[in-house]
């Protein structure tokens, strides 16, 4: 069945280019400085357009790849600075919002879920924010969302073609990150789903998964023998556990995380289709739903409580302080200087909490009755081709799954940051219908989870404008400061003026750590960029921050004292 563009989805597709343009013109993302790590691929593409040669920076454990030339087409046409690559990603962003929608008509139909669900993406706060980068993150899920796309309209209308097109998507993801593998499992399932487990079609399903595996290897191997990446890193199998005991603890804890910020993220949606199930007619599945629900959220409850916590749970994208690692010396390093947290986002962020315990309780639920559903409908099909439907859903359901791995492990080995739940997230978007019983996609639809889905939606757009905003003034006005400093006469090596900057200017391979300093790469600290005073140091020049939301401070240079004079000795 193929999906009609117009008049259907015109004024749909509108909505959501006209949203996205908005918030991206309100937070105006203009301005020639890096943010969090994506100085470490501007510095790939610049090395390309410079020098003509393709090199993984020695700080990156992603394959980049794809990243690198992406970057590079907008650097030709407009000049090379961060505005133009953080225009390239703000591109995909939107991208990634128009693939959610195609994907969402292309499975369920529904425009009114379809603009939902690409609106309850764009204005989350961490694929926004992300956009407003040239990290690897958005780029990534946009790729994958591609080839999902390409697979399952393959999946529809028994094309080769359209496979072939998935696949080779799927491949280039994995040269951007080593976990696009997983769209590749996931093609797997759902193929063996689609046209029955037979040993002709067994060959088939694992043949791209073999190539993937073997090419992200061959690449590797040609970017350490030719001197373009100095030392291998990211694979998967380097986060393999030492401990069957942590591997349950953290498998655990991976899991509740996972389940809050599904909650957190797709909040919108989850709530307005947990209201839709509870509108049904009298059943006993309602009941069911409504008392699962209920325990669920009692259960996620008693883990805040009893571990003392708050949304947000991990760092990183999303914090309590707003959007954005706060990433001078002295809150990052020190944790001195952090922004006071007042009566009223204090509240807010306790309402929020609320919010998500209700939205992944939903969510649980929901999960849990759909992929039962879904496993059960794929194991009495395995010997016989299956409907679209469930070979798609099969697909989503195991990319999901192949991911979910991919972050529990990661939580044993290495930091757990909330930016690596974005391709869960946009799954879990896209899953939504399958979660849901036949009636209550309908009644999804309607004006009342319509306008519940829409005010989240709403909110949910004005707190991530006004944060990325600031998360970008206070950065635009820090490296005006530090730029002033250098124009002035200091060098770069006689400033600490945060990771962002030290790692442009001074990233070292062989750097030491040095006692007493920030680890990203000072030489001296004689200058720092900081929000507060520091013991040691005295006030330098100050820099107001024209926030919307007065919850921080104002940028400020310090100046280490001279040490006092030692009297002269008497004689």
């Amino acid at each position: 069945m193929r999906m009609r563009a117009f008049p259907d989805d015109r004024y749909p597709v509108l909505l959501i280019v006209g949203v996205w343009c908005a918030m991206v013109v309100a937070v105006n993302p203009i301005g020639d400085f890096p943010l969090n790590d994506d100085w470490v691929y501007a510095a790939a593409v610049r090395n390309w357009l410079e020098h003509g040669r393709f090199e993984v920076h020695g700080f990156s454990s992603a394959n980049v790849g794809p990243l690198v030339y992406w970057g590079a087409l907008f650097a030709e046409a407009f000049g090379f600075s961060f505005t133009t690559l953080r225009a390239s990603t703000l591109v995909l962003g939107l991208i990634g919002g128009l693939e959610i929608y195609a994907l969402y008509r292309l499975t369920w139909r529904s425009r009114t879920g379809a603009t939902l669900a690409a609106l309850t993406v764009l204005v989350d706060p961490i694929w926004f924010a992300l956009s407003n980068t040239f990290m690897t993150d958005v780029p990534f899920v946009v790729l994958m969302l591609g080839a999902v796309l390409a697979l399952i309209a393959g999946f529809q209308r028994d094309s080769a073609r359209l496979l072939v097109v998935g696949i080779a998507l799927a491949m280039l993801d994995l040269l951007m990150r080593q976990f696009g593998v997983v769209v590749l499992c996931a093609f797997a399932a759902g193929y063996v789903v689609r046209y029955g487990l037979r040993w002709k079609t067994l060959p088939i399903a694992l043949a791209p998964l073999a190539l993937g595996l073997l090419l992200n290897a061959a690449f590797t191997y040609w970017l350490l023998e030719t001197g373009r990446k100095p030392a291998a890193g990211g694979a998967i199998a380097t986060l393999m556990p030492e401990s069957g005991a942590l591997l349950v603890w953290q498998v655990r804890m991976a899991l509740f995380v996972v389940i809050d910020y599904m909650g957190f993220m797709a909040a919108p949606l989850l709530v307005a289709a947990a209201c839709a199930v509870w509108w049904l007619p009298r059943s006993r599945r309602r009941t069911t739903t409504l008392v699962a629900t209920v325990v669920v959220a009692a259960s996620i409850a008693h883990q805040y409580v009893v571990y003392g916590l708050r949304f947000p749970l991990v760092d990183n994208t999303l914090n309590r302080y707003g959007i954005g690692p706060l990433t001078n010396g002295d809150t990052f390093v020190r944790s001195v200087n952090l922004p006071p947290e007042s009566a009223a986002t204090a509240a807010s962020w306790t309402v929020l909490t609320l919010v998500t315990v209700f939205a992944s309780a939903a969510f649980v639920v929901a999960l849990a009755s759909g992929l039962a559903r879904l496993v059960k409908r794929a194991w009495q099909r395995r010997e016989r081709p299956a409907s679209p439907v469930l070979a798609s859903g099969v697909l989503i359901a195991a990319c999901g799954v192949s991911y979910f791995v991919i972050v529990a492990l990661i939580a044993i080995k290495a930091t757990l940051f909330d930016r690596y739940l974005l391709p869960l997230f946009v799954l879990a978007v896209l899953a939504g219908p399958l979660l849901l019983p036949n009636a209550a996609r309908r009644l999804l639809s309607g004006r009342g989870p319509v306008a519940i889905a829409a005010v989240g939606i709403a909110l949910a757009a004005v707190y991530t404008v006004v944060c990325t905003h600031d998360y970008l003034a206070w950065n635009r006005v820090r490296w005006a400061a530090l730029q002033d400093l250098v124009a002035g006469g200091v060098a770069p090596q006689r400033i600490d003026g945060g990771y962002e900057f030290n790692g442009w200017y001074l990233y070292d391979p062989s750097y030491r750590k040095q006692p007493g300093k920030s680890w990203w790469w000072v030489h001296d600290d004689e200058f720092q960029a900081t929000f507060g005073p520091l013991d040691g140091y005295r006030p330098y020049r100050r820099y107001p921050v024209p926030r919307w939301w007065d919850h921080g401070a104002d940028v400020q240079i310090l100046r280490r004292q001279a040490p006092p004079e030692s009297p002269p000795l008497s004689p």
